[in-house]
């Protein structure tokens, strides 16, 4: 039994989310100035990971859009599926505070302002969340 309805979900994943997080990897590895030498002696590997790395970080942080827009859209949160939302936003609120600690605490902590800025990013949504949700139930 399929439970996935594609008409419950119009969002155009692959145009609006992948492709656009896709693109963001890529300038980010013209932009980090790697250079030839980095790459002879690195290989291939590297910087595909590193691309799928950032790939994934991107698309993370906006992979709640989809939930955001149906909830808005139907009004309607199973109760098992918002807690679990709540809870992962949570996490990742508190993830913040994480990289404040170790960033003043951790010797040689190296700051990475793309993961700062996708993980503000998707809090941001979370929050969101929260509000839609809140307002749900509190209706």
């Amino acid at each position: 039994k399929r439970l996935y309805n594609h008409e419950q979900d119009p969002f155009p994943h692959w145009k609006c989310a992948v492709l656009p997080c896709f693109a963001i990897a890529l300038v980010t590895h013209i932009i980090s100035g790697i250079g030839l030498p980095n790459f002879l002696f690195y290989g291939m590997g590297y910087h595909i990971r590193k691309d799928l790395w950032t790939f994934s970080i991107c698309l993370e942080s906006i992979a709640i859009i989809p939930q955001l827009i149906t909830l808005r859209k139907y009004r309607l949160v199973e109760n098992l599926t918002g807690k679990f939302v709540f809870f992962w936003g949570m996490y990742r609120f508190l993830y913040i505070f994480n990289w404040i600690y170790r960033s003043y605490y951790e010797p040689n902590y190296r700051h990475r302002y793309l993961v700062y800025t996708c993980g503000v990013i998707q809090t941001l949504l979370y929050a969101d969340f929260f509000y839609q949700y809140s307002k749900y139930h509190t209706d």
